[in-house]
């Protein structure tokens, strides 16, 4: 697979206990998608790109803030996907990226009724896409957030579902695609993060993902359609 170069809109830091193990999330998603040569721009410290001239395309990665928050940096974040989406070029948000798409581009985000999405969960693909390849009809991603997509933006579709996420992925056009998971996440990771907000995310709940993340070992399809999907689209 050729190597890609593109933007890492970094929108949060790693814990500092978990430092150790991962030191940021540039490591993170660099690990996770080896086949991509990522140049971080860290959002939530006001680190925006001077131009989209050099690069073909932007992941933006996940956070502990809303996508509704109204801090200077999320607002100026959402017209950065604006100026991406105007500029044709790539764009693939994850988690709070994908939610940033759908709230910069006239979508809405919300609490989801369910509470917590956690742990490891399957959705089903309802849209066949050709980036999609024959076959593909399910997959597996780590879930944390208690954020949704609740409303898309206008011309976007849903690609992937599950009852209780109803927006799994979307894409809107050629080049912009969202996924309510976290495929970047190592094992170890997520179970730390599930550990260390066990209480908010309710015991019984927490517990049962945890039971099965220790039971899981690879998560390596989801990855695959996010390398499709922006092979297909470059």
């Amino acid at each position: 697979m050729l190597q890609k170069k593109m933007g890492l809109l970094v929108c949060d830091d790693v814990y500092k206990d978990y430092r150790s193990q991962c030191p940021d999330f540039l490591q993170m998603f660099s690990e996770a998608f080896p086949a991509i040569e990522f140049v971080p721009y860290n959002l939530h410290r006001g680190e925006f790109p001077d131009s989209l001239d050099h690069l073909p395309g932007y992941m933006m990665t996940g956070s502990r803030f809303s996508a509704y928050d109204q801090d200077e940096w999320i607002i100026r974040s959402k017209q950065l996907i604006r100026d991406i989406q105007d500029a044709g070029l790539l764009f693939v948000g994850v988690c709070f990226g994908h939610q940033m798409m759908a709230e910069a581009l006239g979508g809405e985000v919300l609490r989801a009724p369910v509470g917590w999405s956690v742990g490891v969960q399957s959705f089903d693909i309802i849209n066949h896409k050709n980036w999609i390849g024959k076959g593909n009809t399910t997959f597996q991603v780590q879930m944390m957030c208690q954020d949704q997509v609740h409303k898309l933006p206008p011309g976007a579709e849903i690609i992937a579902f599950r009852p209780e996420c109803p927006v799994g992925i979307m894409q809107l056009g050629d080049k912009m695609l969202g996924i309510q998971g976290h495929p970047e996440f190592p094992n170890d990771y997520a179970i730390a993060l599930i550990q260390k907000r066990r209480k908010k995310i309710g015991i019984p709940k927490a517990d049962k993902a945890l039971a099965n993340l220790y039971n899981h070992s690879s998560l390596q399809s989801v990855k695959d359609l996010i390398y499709r999907f922006i092979y297909f689209s470059s």
